[in-house]
């Protein structure tokens, strides 16, 4: 390894002698800001507007007032993004993060276990699992999603130190994490005024409109959500036309939704799901007891303070290879 680096070093300082300066500077920082890349990644989206008031309205004042800026990802975790993680950590399966209520397949045996999408089903939500196993993906996530057992390095310890899926609490300066009830809330329903939202500031529906949803199969119209009539799961994002006001898909139907909030004995669910009526899908419904298991995902956020990229050691090695043959450049240009 450190003769395969010390070749590549050389061979960087070779080829960077003959950039001018002014280019060996911008590479440098392109390749400086570049960050790690994870087998599985997130679409986030910016939920920006901090210290937005709550909604007076549908909201009776306690619901969506965030004073910071956040990430959410637009659209729910997928059967192929929960794959990734049960191969990664569910060789052996101690604390069930798999059912066969999933759309996906087990093979093997305890400690060679092995997982795959049922055909067809990759890009529709994960469905059928409850919260404290969405705050083990989460977990695994903020670990750098490691491969191994299932502990405190990757899914028992993270942004949540699991226990009985209900005293969990997010950990200070997490990265990632289910979204408290105000950040899902405000994420769906949000939309100033002044940008061209409701006289409150918030929608009654998760499609920036008051009037009920169009419930038909995708990719539907700009006011449209898989609920009702749909009676069936469909690919997250595939309603293209209607969105929130931040970019989000299927706020409104799929599935309900996870939150961190806790009340009546579990963690809040929002959003209405593929086989519940349009009011499950309003800014006035929040009751985790109307779901059945197959009706439930989740979605994550993030921290848009603490998920700033940081350079990995390869990128720093060429960064500092960078700037030796800059200097040596300088240097250079200056005997001359």
């Amino acid at each position: 390894m450190s003769v395969t680096v010390c070749t590549t070093a050389a061979a960087l300082g070779r080829v960077f002698s003959f950039l001018n300066l002014r280019t060996s500077v911008f590479l440098a920082t392109l390749l400086f800001f570049t960050p790690h890349v994870f087998a599985l990644s997130v679409d986030w989206l910016t939920i920006g507007n901090p210290n937005n008031s709550p909604d007076q309205d549908f909201g009776f004042g306690a619901y969506g007032a965030v004073s910071y800026t956040y990430l959410i990802s637009s659209t729910e975790v997928t059967n192929d993004q929960y794959a990734e993680f049960l191969n990664s950590i569910a060789a052996t399966d101690p604390n069930s993060v798999w059912n066969g209520d999933m759309e996906i397949s087990r093979s093997g045996s305890d400690g060679s276990y092995a997982y795959t999408v049922n055909p067809g089903f990759g890009s529709h939500p994960i469905n059928s699992i409850p919260s404290v196993n969405a705050m083990r993906f989460i977990n695994w996530l903020e670990n750098g999603q490691p491969t191994g057992s299932q502990d405190a390095t990757t899914t028992e310890d993270g942004t949540y130190a699991i226990s009985d899926g209900i005293s969990e609490v997010r950990t200070a300066n997490a990265k990632y994490f289910l979204p408290t009830e105000n950040e899902w809330y405000k994420a769906a329903y949000h939309q100033p005024l002044a940008a061209g939202g409701d006289v409150d500031d918030y929608w009654f529906y998760p499609t920036q409109s008051n009037s009920v949803p169009t419930a038909e199969p995708p990719v539907g119209g700009a006011n449209s959500a898989n609920y009702g009539l749909v009676s069936v799961l469909t690919s997250v994002g595939s309603y293209a036309n209607t969105t929130s006001f931040y970019g989000g898909f299927d706020f409104g139907g799929n599935v309900a939704e996870w939150n961190e909030d806790v009340f009546d004995g579990s963690r809040g669910l929002r959003g209405g799901s593929w086989f519940t009526d349009s009011l499950s899908l309003s800014a006035l419904f929040r009751n985790p007891d109307a779901y059945n298991d197959g009706q439930i995902g989740f979605r994550v956020a993030g921290s848009i303070v603490n998920l700033v990229p940081e350079p990995s050691s390869t990128t720093l090695l060429i960064v500092g290879t960078l700037g030796t043959a800059i200097y040596s450049h300088v240097l250079t240009r200056r005997r001359r």
